[in-house]
């Protein structure tokens, strides 16, 4: 039901107004409360792929300094967590991903616990990159549609707990 009522019109509109500053604020505070994403599910729905679990991962802005949030996707793949910086396949990558790399040293909230983690770009030409897309893929084929749609390789970002 979900799935037909976000392929109207109507479901356009909410996506889009969860995807405008307040509905992701309304996100971020759900996934830090219940740890569920609306957004996930909703987006999801309309593009008809099982819904990923998500994340809610906080970094430092690498102009403002200041801390900035944003709820991610995540794979968990041979006991890592991993984010895949498509960005929706948009010719630029995700802020986030410029702020991990200025500071890797990020704060997550998953399933409503806080974790100090690293963050680790994994080499685009690396067998633990390839091993992960391929296990990606098999959780969305969306990431392949944003591969396929970009002229870059989408950033992976391993996180490890900081030691």
């Amino acid at each position: 039901m979900l799935a037909t009522l976000m392929r109207t019109n109507l479901g356009g509109k909410f996506v889009e107004y969860m995807r405008s500053p307040r509905g992701k604020a309304i996100d971020k505070f759900l996934v830090r409360k219940f740890g569920f994403s609306l957004l996930m599910q909703v987006f999801s729905a309309r593009v008809g792929f099982p819904p990923i679990p998500v994340l809610l991962l906080y970094s430092i802005g690498h102009k403002s300094g200041e801390e900035r949030a944003a709820v991610m996707p995540y794979l968990d793949f041979e006991n890592r967590l991993y984010l895949i910086a498509a960005n929706g396949a948009k010719p630029r990558q995700a802020a986030w991903v410029d702020n991990i790399l200025a500071n890797p040293d990020v704060r997550i909230v998953l399933g409503r616990r806080e974790k100090l983690m690293r963050a680790r770009l994994v080499d685009p030409g690396a067998a633990e990159r390839e091993h992960l897309w391929a296990f990606a893929a098999t959780k969305t084929p969306q990431y392949n549609t944003y591969q396929s749609r970009m002229t870059r390789p989408a950033p992976v970002v391993a996180l490890e707990p900081r030691t």
